[in-house]
């Protein structure tokens, strides 16, 4: 059978028509991500862009993600051109899905439909929402995932036993560790990204009963070890060490043994139930048919190198998780896309070969995938409305606000925000989810501390007027007589909800 199918691969008629069904499902991926990548919405982080490039730069660079900054320049934009960051970022995420298809329909010895399905699912995965959300760090980060995904598969490639000349092996080695040292300086997280893509090409040839090359293993547990290194060097030397807002993710040297196994199994749970959009992916139904296709090959000759890379794309969802000992933000996974891409389309492959009962389960579990397909887009088009809706209402309360102040004098006193702007999304047509729909004032306010949304709502002024001043307020006195102030004043939308005083600007928001 599958020599059959490698056959039928290469005829050159249906190899062009895989090509363009390709091709097709590619512009339909970047014209779902597009408009959200591509939006001029102010958004969390990449509203410095628009007159404070520096500050943004530099704390990149602090965060230990001067990859970032050097490409961010590079592409030219260190300047708010959210279209050129959405069309970077959809060329270089749609090559990277089309890579890893390819080689899964290679190697993998994928039949047209279910390479097609793998494409669709980790193409329109709501997962990447958070990383399209952020604009402007979005294409940077896109562009490292070809590059990642090539390696990545031609790490299972290598470890699956293919032969090279030792000259052409080391050279091979040495840009490997480049890229992938180069690409945690971009972002820290995609070191899962280019396991993922090797762990998934391994457990497709594994089913297939082939065994890996012991010692292109080690060569490539090395590289992995050398990259982090490399990179902990290099952040020592250009940043002078990981700073405090990495550092305090770290829940292993933050909180008790029990706290952080604690906070990965609700992690684990949060992916698993997928209780929110920004979760959602096929992954919970992954494991289960991962579990079958295992217990499948009950009399494997490699069973224990099978079950060793079902347990890798089983749990590379959660190795950032394991390594910090806490939850992790969504905009962190690399590596769920992949899992909850690949099982169903092995189960379709895999299920039916003989036996009508096992057809009609392959083509439930074809259904389930295409349902998928369905489904998540609409979750995605969600996702940019609730954007949507809270950036024209962030914008209504901050431009109001700045009617007001123009004629005070900012410039030499603190803006100081009390209360908040709760903003309601209702379901299903929005949702809060993550960054997704979080308002400005919102981001920093915290119940019983009256001028906690200062902070968020600060940023979002100097995002339209780059003359207002950045002073954080800390004096525990002032923020009691604002808070008091506070209650005698109108709130907004009333006339008068910004005061001004000798020592500070109070704008006064409605929930407190």
């Amino acid at each position: 059978m599958n020599q059959m199918n490698r056959e039928a691969g290469s005829v050159p008629g249906r190899r062009n028509r895989f090509t363009l069904w390709l091709v097709i499902a590619a512009i339909a991926v970047c014209a779902l991500w597009l408009p959200f990548v591509a939006s001029d919405n102010l958004r969390l982080d990449s509203e410095r862009m628009l007159f404070h490039a520096d500050e943004a730069m530099a704390q990149y660079v602090a965060e230990g993600r001067f990859g970032l900054v050097a490409l961010t320049r590079i592409f030219g934009l260190d300047s708010w051109q959210p279209l050129k960051s959405g069309i970077l970022y959809a060329v270089f995420f749609v090559v990277s899905g089309m890579i890893l298809t390819l080689f899964l329909r290679r190697d993998g010895n994928l039949p047209e439909l279910p390479a097609l399905l793998f494409f669709l699912l980790y193409g329109t995965c709501p997962f990447w929402e958070t990383h399209a959300y952020f604009t402007l760090q979005a294409p940077v980060i896109a562009f490292c995932l070809p590059f990642l995904a090539f390696i990545g598969c031609a790490d299972a490639r290598l470890i699956g036993g293919r032969k090279f000349s030792v000259p052409l092996r080391a050279a091979y080695e040495v840009i490997a560790l480049a890229v992938i040292t180069f690409c945690l300086t971009v972002y820290q997280a995609l070191g899962t990204y280019a396991a993922a893509c090797a762990a998934m090409l391994l457990f497709t040839r594994a089913l297939r009963g082939e065994k890996p090359d012991i010692r292109s293993l080690l060569v490539w547990f090395g590289r992995m070890i050398l990259a982090l290194i490399l990179y902990a060097v290099l952040v020592r030397k250009i940043s002078g060490g990981l700073d405090g807002y990495l550092t305090g993710q770290i829940g292993w040297t933050n909180a008790s043994f029990l706290t952080c196994v604690k906070e990965i199994v609700v992690e684990f749970g949060k992916n698993f139930c997928c209780f929110e959009s920004a979760h959602f992916s096929l992954y919970p139904v992954s494991l289960v048919l991962l579990a079958i296709l295992i217990l499948r090959r009950k009399k494997a000759g490699n069973r224990a190198w099978l079950l060793l890379t079902g347990i890798a794309v089983a749990l590379l969802p959660m190795a950032m998780s394991f390594a910090q000992g806490a939850r992790i933000v969504p905009r962190a996974q690399f590596a769920i896309q992949i899992t909850a891409a690949l099982t169903p389309v092995l189960f379709v492959r895999e299920i039916g070969e003989t036996g009508e009962k096992k057809k009609d389960l392959r083509v439930c579990c074809a259904l389930l995938a295409a349902a998928a397909i369905l489904l998540q887009p609409l979750l995605v088009l969600r996702a940019l409305h609730t954007d949507n809706v809270r950036n024209e209402k962030d914008l209504v309360v901050a431009s109001a606000a700045l009617e007001q102040i123009a004629g005070m004098d900012y410039e030499n006193k603190n803006i100081v925000f009390v209360g908040t702007v709760r903003q309601e999304f209702p379901f299903p047509l929005t949702e809060r989810a993550n960054v997704i729909g979080q308002s400005f004032f919102d981001w920093s306010w915290e119940e019983g501390k009256s001028t906690s949304a200062t902070t968020g709502a600060v940023r979002l002024l100097r995002a339209l007027d780059p003359l207002i001043p950045d002073r954080p307020l800390t004096d525990a006195k002032l923020k009691k007589q604002e808070a008091a102030l506070a209650k005698e004043r109108p709130a907004w939308p009333e006339e008068g909800f910004v005061t001004e005083t000798e020592d500070f600007i109070l704008v006064n928001l409605p929930d407190r």
